[in-house]
């Protein structure tokens, strides 16, 4: 069996004396990508931020690789090991080169300088994010699907073995949605840990491995897509209509209203 990247065992999250998680426990395996979904306000961005430290849960535990508490690492050493790119982030007036380079701070030492290696590394990300044609353009002067595609080359160059994203395929066109898919199957074939928090359902199902489906700040159902999909949980936790098809030999998802 495999060892889990990071866990969560038995977490509760409360704010404002409601309770946001609850009971929740959860395994993230290492070249899996995983759709976190679910009805807004159910947990998944609060989740998120728990897995990546920002939160610290009132009870329950996170263990990285089945067995070291988050809560041992320093920030920056955290930072080396899980990436997060939140929903809402500050556009900052600087290079795509130079936001990229981010990426790789957690991995400097006390010059706080950029080594060869690191360069490459930067390079490496934005060929591989497609964002290598405008590195000395500045960020506030891309459209908001090269901007999505910057910031992923970002967690690309901080070299996590887990990344965390929220919403990464929210106001995009669908154009801009595919690529960003594609991007997160490819950080996920190179082996990492992929967990993103997404609302398109039939993209979700199209293109996740494990669907962890929550309601009420608890797991409704955790599995495949295929698995998820049988159980009829999809269609309880919303109130919709979901249907599998096969187009083309590719299985694909339709959701209609109940």
């Amino acid at each position: 069996m495999t060892t889990p990247a990071l866990s969560a065992e038995n977490l509760r999250f409360s704010f404002g004396g409601a309770d946001v998680l609850q009971d929740l426990s959860a395994a993230f395996s290492p070249g899996r990508l995983t759709a976190v979904l679910g009805p807004n306000g159910c947990g998944k961005t609060t989740l998120l931020r728990c897995l990546c430290g920002l939160l610290k849960p009132q009870s329950g535990r996170i263990l990285l690789d089945g067995g070291s508490p988050l809560t041992a690492l320093s920030r920056k050493a955290l930072a080396r090991r899980i990436s997060f790119l939140p929903q809402v982030r500050a556009v900052p007036d600087i290079t795509v080169e130079a936001l990229v380079s981010h990426g790789r701070f957690p991995h400097l030492g006390l010059s706080r300088r950029l080594t060869n290696d690191d360069r490459e590394i930067v390079h490496q990300a934005m060929k591989q994010a497609g964002v290598l044609d405008f590195a000395m353009q500045r960020v506030p002067a891309l459209s908001g699907g090269e901007r999505q595609r910057v910031y992923l080359a970002m967690l690309l160059a901080q070299d996590t073995g887990v990344v965390l994203l929220d919403e990464p395929t929210t106001y995009l066109d669908a154009r801009h949605k595919f690529e960003v898919l594609e991007l997160l199957c490819a950080m996920r074939s190179s082996g990492k840990t992929v967990i993103a928090v997404l609302h398109d359902l039939p993209l979700a199902l199209r293109y996740s491995d494990e669907i962890l489906l929550l309601e009420n700040g608890r797991p409704a159902a955790a599995g495949t897509p295929d698995e998820v999909y049988d159980a009829g949980a999809i269609d309880r936790v919303f109130g919709i209509s979901c249907r599998r098809i096969r187009i083309d030999g590719q299985t694909e998802y339709i959701e209609r209203r109940a």
